[in-house]
């Protein structure tokens, strides 16, 4: 009895443990400290955690409890588990899923993409083949996140009457590089739900259309709202200079919008923009991220280069302990490094002849895919986001890779493209 109790703990144990660190994966996924390295060692904790659930189901031994149901994170290990040694269980985890909200719903998502493509056989073919435009659009996403062509289905999904598996199709072929749907993706900017129009939008333009997918992507890019910074991010890496730099010139004018132009600033990469983004560092509630974008043009370590301070006193850093504060946010600029300005503007006098105006730069090099491909390989997740865009534009056939990935799988492919 006392041995059943002890292995009841340690199953609890992994079970909490796997769901922490699958959240603390998420969140390093968009991260700007956060390295493949970093990445891989995060993987290996987690799996280790995984395989201790997945023998425990192999046994036969019951190890979710029914506390773990509301367990961030819990639903990922539950998926994981169900797809490596329980997959009598994926049809009820489905259906559960399909009722909960995104973010349970990114928790089986993202389970599809941790494991190994065998894992997947005849499970997302039947997914595929469901008339459930639920099950439908997890085959597609675990296609996507596999990297693999899933066939004619695709086509039909174009036309679905959901409008989320409209979206998800576009999403779909955009990052399979599946060239062969731009014009798909075109039909879909003028569709009355907005989700579907962005993801044309954003999926076109990847896929090479720069007429009527870039203007649309573009007006996307010039709205607040949900979809702005990963319009903005795109258009500018595709648009042409000019229309890029007028768009940072609207920008400007309207001082609410002064971090969307910070980070314009950097994705744009001219040098031109250097100077203003150094002023930038003076302000201690923009100093954070005027670094990160000068960093992306000129590949700056402010680390590594000893251009880091200390943050000044009384700067906002997100959320407090204290109960009684309004502030609940959190910092958007947490875990990026506080830029010394004084010493990035000597730096800067001293180095600023090897960084011409006119040109788009990226991480110190004029763009191109071999820097692109080497900020893949030792870049940081925000940086290496930017770098695998650059890549998908220069080649728009080619499928977006995926940094969100298992850090072996990422590194296996690497590899392959050395």
């Amino acid at each position: 009895m006392k041995e059943v109790h002890v292995t009841e703990i340690i199953l609890a144990q992994h079970t909490e443990d796997a769901a922490l660190i699958y959240l603390q994966r998420r969140a390093a996924v968009h991260a700007p400290h956060f390295a493949l390295l970093y990445l891989q060692r995060l993987d290996e904790r987690l799996a280790a955690h995984l395989d201790g659930l997945c023998v425990a189901a192999q046994e036969g031994r019951p190890w979710l409890r029914e506390e773990d149901g509301d367990l961030p994170g819990a639903l990922f290990a539950e998926t994981v588990v169900a797809l490596t040694e329980q997959p009598s269980r994926l049809d009820a985890l489905l259906s559960r899923t399909a009722l909960l909200p995104d973010e349970f719903q990114d928790e089986l998502i993202a389970a599809l993409g941790w494991v190994d493509a065998n894992c997947l056989k005849g499970t997302v073919q039947h997914l595929l083949a469901s008339e459930n435009p639920f099950r439908r659009r997890i085959g597609l996403v675990a296609c996507t996140q596999h990297r693999v062509n899933p066939g004619s289905i695709l086509h039909g999904a174009f036309n679905a009457e959901d409008p989320a598996l409209r979206a998800c199709a576009a999403h779909t072929a955009a990052k399979l590089g599946m060239v062969e749907m731009r014009e798909h993706c075109r039909t879909l900017l003028s569709d009355a739900d907005p989700r579907v129009s962005f993801q044309a939008a954003w999926g076109g333009v990847l896929l090479g259309e720069r007429s009527d997918c870039l203007a649309r992507l573009g007006a996307w890019a010039a709205q607040p709202g949900p979809q702005q910074t990963d319009a903005l991010r795109l258009w500018l890496l595709a648009a042409a200079p000019t229309d890029a730099h007028n768009l940072l010139a609207r920008l400007r004018k309207a001082p609410e919008h002064i971090r969307t132009l910070i980070t314009g600033s950097g994705v744009v990469g001219d040098p031109h923009y250097l100077p203003w983004l150094l002023q930038q560092t003076e302000n201690p509630a923009l100093a954070r991220l005027a670094g990160e974008a000068f960093t992306l043009i000129t590949g700056l370590d402010l680390s590594e280069a000893d251009l880091e301070s200390e943050a000044p006193p009384g700067a906002a850093s997100g959320p407090d302990d204290d109960p009684e504060s309004d502030d609940l946010s959190d910092d958007p600029d947490e875990n990026l490094p506080w830029p010394d300005a004084a010493k990035l503007q000597a730096w800067w006098q001293a180095n600023a002849a090897d960084f011409p105006a006119g040109q788009p730069f990226f991480m110190g090099q004029p763009r191109d895919t071999g820097i692109a491909l080497t900020t893949l390989r030792g870049g940081y997740q925000r940086q290496r986001r930017l770098a695998a865009l650059i890549l998908a534009l220069h080649s728009p056939d080619a499928v977006l890779f995926n940094i969100a990935a298992p850090a072996r799988r990422q590194k296996q492919l690497l590899q392959w493209l050395s």
